[in-house]
């Protein structure tokens, strides 16, 4: 009787004083399927798929490792439930790994795909997690998991809707895009694009969460939500495509210390109730038709203070105008305080420490003629930008590794921000004053 050659490959290479054990894997999984922690790490040396009513569990502490360009494809199901303790951890199994360096776990929905994240992390992916459209799987959840340094975080339609809580999304260039996906009480943090890409989102509903040191941090199209969410230091908070055709809701949220708080291309959005005090622009309007807004704090009651952040018909004739009825009740003391960005997952004792976050110091601040900025890093692709109150680039210093002494006696008096940018991310940012 021929006997049937497992397509799968499961090989232990036994551990000895001068070797580490590890479980290469790759090709079809048919029946059932634990990995142990015992094996670890799990190094993916080919693609690897779970075929339609299969299940691959993933037991907590497990580590997987993949080889450039290879993926986990679901077709069937996949259990990846860590604990706080153990953390599952899908990675790059490159010594010097970068982004987009490995594939990524596609959830084959259309035929019939489904996962459950908790206490996972995922880095260095083209897709850490993309589900196919559409209708036939589901569904896919993610909970209190950790997405880092990955083209893309969760992309992907589904027919259905994604959920997402209590995850954490850093160093990412976009997390999430495309459409059909509910996020709550999550952290978006020194992403490029926080929600969206340059084509746009569809029915996103973001509740209750958290972004900052974006350059972007919301790009919605349409029919998509953001509330009781707060929206600080990123380069632009929130930005609606132009003539899009649905209705966002933009109410709830506190936008305050981003460079431009509100970019919005379209009259039929509903922007109630919000904090909206920002350094340069609140709102930058790019529709012909006019709008209202209504009931939103501008931590200030003067209309001629509110009207010089607003940028609209009364600056461009090609748009229209917004109208704008404050609360009455709101000054300064109405801004709300965010101490720092911090982040909301805690307890995943193994997954890979991130490296100290890169910052920015400088001195004296006050400054009169010259200032020193230093910072904890030699990497010489970093770049520091300066900013006046309106939002103009005064300053440009290119291949900045750790310090650099920066002549400003040509900055008139008054207050600057100054960024510290990797590879189009805004690490971190401090606000300067010149006497």
């Amino acid at each position: 009787m021929r006997t049937k050659k497992a397509l799968i490959l499961l090989c232990m290479l036994c551990s000895t004083l001068f070797t580490v054990a590890q479980t290469n894997v790759s090709g079809g999984i048919y029946s059932n399927t634990t990995w142990l922690k015992a094996n670890n790490p799990y190094v993916v040396i080919g693609n690897v798929t779970v075929f339609p009513g299969v299940n691959l569990t993933l037991q907590p502490g497990v580590v997987i490792k993949f080889n450039n360009g290879t993926k986990l494809d679901i077709r069937g199901s996949l259990t990846s439930k860590g604990t706080p303790i153990d953390t599952i951890v899908f990675t790059s199994s490159s010594a010097s790994p970068t982004m987009s360096i490995w594939d990524g776990v596609l959830i084959s929905n259309d035929l019939g795909g489904s996962a459950e994240f908790k206490y996972s992390a995922i880095e260095y992916a083209d897709k850490a997690i993309t589900n196919v459209c559409c209708w036939n799987g589901g569904p896919l959840n993610i909970k209190r998991s950790v997405f880092r340094n990955n083209q893309i975080a969760v992309g992907g339609y589904a027919g259905w809707v994604v959920n997402i809580d209590s995850s954490m999304f850093t160093n990412n260039k976009y997390t999430i895009i495309q459409a059909d996906k509910r996020i709550k009480n999550s952290t978006f943090k020194n992403n490029y694009v926080g929600i969206g890409d340059e084509t746009g989102v569809e029915r996103i509903s973001v509740f209750n969460s958290l972004f900052c040191n974006n350059t972007k941090a919301v790009d919605f199209i349409q029919t998509d939500s953001l509330m009781n969410c707060t929206l600080v230091n990123n380069k632009v908070a929130y930005k609606s495509f132009i003539n899009a055709s649905g209705s966002n809701v933009i109410e709830n949220n506190a936008i305050t210390d981003n460079d431009t708080g509100i970019v919005s291309g379209s009259n039929l959005e509903s922007i109630v109730n919000n904090t909206i005090c920002n350094t340069y622009k609140n709102v930058v309007y790019l529709f012909n038709a006019n709008k209202t807004m209504i009931n939103n704090c501008w931590c200030t009651t003067f209309t001629s203070t509110i009207a010089n952040k607003i940028h609209d018909g009364y600056d461009n004739v090609n748009y229209g105008l917004i109208n704008f009825i404050p609360l009455t009740s709101c000054d300064s003391t109405a801004k709300p305080v965010v101490v720092n960005c911090t982040d909301i997952i805690t307890g995943m004792s193994n997954y890979p420490t991130p490296p100290k976050p890169i910052s920015l110091k400088m001195y004296p601040n006050p400054f009169n003629d010259y200032f020193v900025v230093t910072s904890n890093t030699t990497e010489n692709d970093l770049v520091i930008k300066i900013y006046n109150m309106l939002g103009q680039e005064v300053k440009f210093i290119e291949g900045f590794n750790g310090r650099a002494v920066i002549d400003g006696k040509e900055m008139s008096e008054g207050v600057y921000f100054m960024q510290l940018i990797q590879k189009n991310i805004v690490i971190d940012q401090l606000k300067l004053i010149k006497n």
